[in-house]
């Protein structure tokens, strides 16, 4: 039931339209005022007009989010025109499907993006755009702004953008003329020198947001919403486990095109009349220093940002503002929760580590913590407006009551309208009474509560009719070696000769364990074996029989995820501690599930049982 007949831009200035002179936004320490805001709104809508018309209507962002990419948006939401928000990777991997048969005539793209891949122009170049806005982490800071409020990474950007922008312009001019290349401040000027009314129109039934999602559902894909699903998902936000009051100051550190993203940055000051504070930099190492700096109320991080907390020096007030930090997207280790909400309270947070989960399809946030002591790190109760089922991902059958586990369901009253151009894919992903298949495994426990621990694909049965879930060996081997790994992921690795797989950890190690790949792995599989013979270890959880490490530290929390996934295109270099022989191996596994094996280091530490 849509409950709210007005569009997103209508409720924000419902909701702010009489603080005129209150602030609404920061930026590099700049302060933006609603009545800034609201002309910046208009002013990019008139820009838009300026330069196109043709009206199809469509126009693609590439961009961080800052005051002139959210203005941009809530002006052309305003009219009614249609947003594509996409990742510059996702954008090269098809630039004709997220440009041409989205029938785009404005790409509104980060400079840096072009800087960094120069094989991007050409290939944007080759498609039908008409008009590229080049645009900056600067846009919008004043000239004469002292670089002491600017972030160390971007000091010498503000006297670089001319001459970037010139580079850029020539680079497209080179290869396609025809198009119109601008930069933002030429943009901007345009609406700003127009005296053309813009008119605020309402179609619940349009799409008003294409957020282009490569996911953990496999190939990228256009997720439509609707300006309804839009609006309904805002209503839900006073109903939500989120304190916020007028001129809190909410922080975002996740790029704009994820949803949690987009939306959290967007309803917060929407329904609340937040201060949003927008951080360009997503960079975990220096989020102690951002949470302190920026003097947030309310955060919205990965949990892996969160995760860096637990080393970081900081003062015991440093973080008495932050009443609210919330996070979601992967499953949370309780042991990383408890070690994250004590680094918070540590910090004078009031809050604890508070942990949701969504899907693009939902966009964003659908099951939020529940409020009981013990539990805050399970994703907890659906949200107002949403339904969640457990289905036997087996015999298909819904299973009933508490203490269940199975594939993850779920309606929502603001679902997507569909996948863009993917009419089959739409139709695939719901069921006939109109539940969402998130082909996630999840639990719903004895007090009724979810815990979604991963995706279902993240398992396999082998040759011995065994069902092996590597989610649930992913997170328990963190659990147990949190001290000696930065970061750990579960594979199954295919003997294909005896078609099957075997699991397999591939772990990133801590810094303090440099050059200590043998004793790192004898922890790790000591830690397990002892569990297992003691039989702590959960049922669904199998001992690996291979490890794969980094054995010369050359990373930081920022590359583990990068270096966990290049781990996996390696067969050789898996590692195992053969009691027969007490000593570790390195080992390649073959097809007809052999191996071969490299001595490494003797060491003392004794295993007493495997299951290699």
């Amino acid at each position: 039931m849509k409950e709210i007949n007005m569009s997103l831009y209508q409720k924000w200035f419902e909701v702010n339209g009489e603080y005129l002179s209150s602030q609404s936004s920061e930026y590099f320490g700049i302060p933006y005022t609603v009545d800034q805001e609201i002309t910046m709104m208009d002013n990019y809508a008139r820009s838009y007009l300026q330069f196109n018309d043709k009206g199809e209507n469509t126009v693609t962002f590439c961009v961080i989010a800052n005051p002139t990419t959210i203005d941009n948006f809530m002006g052309f939401n305003k009219m009614g025109i249609k947003a594509n928000f996409i990742s510059d990777s996702v954008l090269m991997s098809n630039v004709h499907e997220y440009l041409d048969v989205t029938k785009t005539d404005t790409l509104i793209i980060l400079d840096v993006f072009l800087l960094r891949n120069p094989a991007l122009i050409s290939a944007i170049a080759s498609t039908t755009i008409e008009n590229i806005v080049i645009t900056s982490f600067t846009d919008g800071i004043p000239k004469t702004l002292s670089t002491a409020l600017i972030h160390d990474a971007f000091e010498s950007k503000i006297g670089q953008k001319a001459a970037i922008f010139a580079k850029l312009n020539d680079g497209f001019n080179q290869i396609n003329p025809r198009i119109n290349v601008m930069n933002h401040d030429e943009y901007y000027k345009a609406g700003s020198n127009s005296n053309t009314y813009i008119e605020s129109v309402y179609n619940p039934n349009e799409t008003a947001l294409n957020l282009y999602t490569g996911g953990s559902t496999g190939v990228p894909k256009g997720v439509e919403i609707t300006n309804e699903g839009i609006i309904n998902q805002a209503h839900k936000y006073p109903k939500m486990k989120i304190d916020v009051v007028r001129n809190d100051r909410n922080g975002v550190f996740i790029p704009p095109n994820h949803p949690t993203s987009f939306i959290h940055s967007i309803l917060i000051p929407s329904f609340f009349g937040a201060v949003q504070v927008y951080q360009p930099v997503y960079d975990k190492l220096t989020f102690a220093r951002d949470l302190e700096k920026l003097k947030l109320n309310i955060s919205m991080a990965a949990p892996s940002h969160y995760y860096t907390l637990i080393k970081a020096k900081y003062g015991k007030r440093a973080f008495r503002n932050l009443k609210g930090a919330y996070t979601g997207g992967e499953a949370v280790p309780n042991a990383l929760w408890h070690q994250t909400t004590q680094a918070l309270r540590k910090g004078g947070s009031s809050s604890d580590l508070i942990v949701g989960y969504g899907m693009s399809e939902l966009l964003g946030m659908a099951i939020f913590s529940p409020s009981v002591s013990g539990l805050e790190n399970r994703a907890g109760n659906p949200n107002p407006g949403v339904d969640v089922r457990i289905r036997n991902r087996f015999t298909d059958e819904l299973l009933e009551g508490n203490n269940v586990k199975g594939l993850v369901e779920i309606k929502s009253d603001n679902p997507m309208k569909c996948y863009f151009n993917l009419p089959e894919l739409t139709s695939e992903v719901y069921t006939e009474d109109g539940y969402l298949k998130t082909k996630d495994i999840g639990i719903r426990d004895e007090l009724g509560y979810y815990d979604v621990r991963g995706r279902a694909d993240d398992s396999y049965i082998d040759n011995q009719g065994n069902l092996v879930e590597l989610n649930e060996i992913e997170l328990y081997a963190y659990e147990i070696s949190s001290d000696v790994a930065l970061e750990v992921e579960a594979v199954g690795l295919p003997i294909e000769e005896q078609d099957t797989k075997i699991p397999v950890i591939h772990v990133v190690l801590q810094q303090e364990w440099e050059n200590k790949a043998p004793e790192a792995i004898s922890t790790i599989y000591n830690r397990f074996i002892s569990k297992y013979e003691s039989a702590e270890i959960p049922e669904t959880v199998r001992v690996p029989r291979g490890i794969k490490v980094r054995t010369i530290f050359a990373t930081n929390p920022i590359s583990a995820k990068r270096d966990i996934a290049s781990l996996k295109e390696e067969r050789d270099g898996y590692y195992h501690y053969f009691e027969e022989e007490n000593n570790v191996f390195e080992i390649a596994f073959q097809k007809d599930g052999t191996i071969i094996k490299k001595s490494i280091v003797p060491t003392d530490i004794f295993i007493t049982k495997t299951e290699l």
